[in-house]
C-alpha cells in the first residue's frame, strides 16, 4: 500500500528538512521545459513548475544546486519561502510517485 501524503505534511518537511526542500526544488525544476529553464522564464500555463514570478530565481537555485549539491544559508531560507506556494502542486507530485 502507498502512503498518501497531506499538503501539511509537505509543508512542514520542506520547513524543516533540507533533503526534502532539494527534492522539491529539483522536482518542480524537472517540470519545467528546456525552453522556460534556458530562459528562466515560465512560458507554458500548464501548473507544472514554477511560476512567472519565481522563475527566474528558482531555476538559478536549482542550476547551482545541480552543479554544486548545496545551497547557501540565504539561499536555502528563500527557497522555504518561496515553495511554500507551492505545496498544493508538490503534493501531487508526491502522491503520484
Amino acid at each position: 500500500m502507498t502512503r498518501t501524503w497531506t499538503e501539511v505534511e509537505i509543508s512542514t518537511l520542506i520547513q524543516t528538512n533540507d533533503t526534502v526542500l532539494y527534492r522539491a526544488l529539483i522536482r518542480l525544476y524537472n517540470c519545467q521545459t528546456a525552453d522556460e529553464k534556458s530562459s528562466q522564464t515560465t512560458r507554458n500555463k500548464n501548473g507544472a513548475g514554477f511560476n512567472a514570478y519565481d522563475a527566474k530565481f528558482l531555476t538559478n537555485v536549482a542550476e547551482f544546486y545541480k552543479a554544486r549539491g548545496f545551497l547557501t544559508v540565504g539561499q536555502k531560507a528563500a527557497t522555504r519561502r518561496k515553495l511554500a506556494k507551492y505545496t498544493k502542486q508538490l503534493t501531487r507530485i508526491a502522491n503520484s510517485l
